[in-house]
């Protein structure tokens, strides 16, 4: 499995002489280019082919995750809506502030 594009590249363009095959990416931020002798097109070709279905199934699987996601999201706000605002009980400052709870001292 690897990433690239595989092109056959000619010595002498004009004459279509002294083919070559050159496999082109960019790995960590670095563009790349190396030589693949003809002996090893064919694997070339298959890792590469490989590599396109991994990240088109990656793709997928991200996009599945993210809408996932927004439906629980979403799930969860019309829950809380069909429940009606939540109402906590009221907080005094009473301990958080240094000042003692009369009622305990009874």
């Amino acid at each position: 499995m690897r990433p690239g594009t595989l092109t056959r590249q000619y010595r002498r363009p004009e004459q279509r002489q002294g083919a070559y095959y050159q496999l082109s990416y960019t790995y960590q931020m670095k563009s790349r280019t190396e030589y693949v002798p003809k002996g090893q097109v064919a694997m070339v070709r298959q890792e590469i082919t490989v590599y396109q279905r991994y990240k088109k199934l990656i793709a997928q699987w991200v996009d599945l995750a993210l809408r996932r996601s927004r439906l629980r999201m979403h799930l969860a706000r019309s829950a809380a809506a069909q429940s009606g605002p939540k109402r906590g009980r009221a907080r005094s400052n009473v301990g958080r502030l240094g000042v003692k709870n009369p009622a305990k001292s009874i």
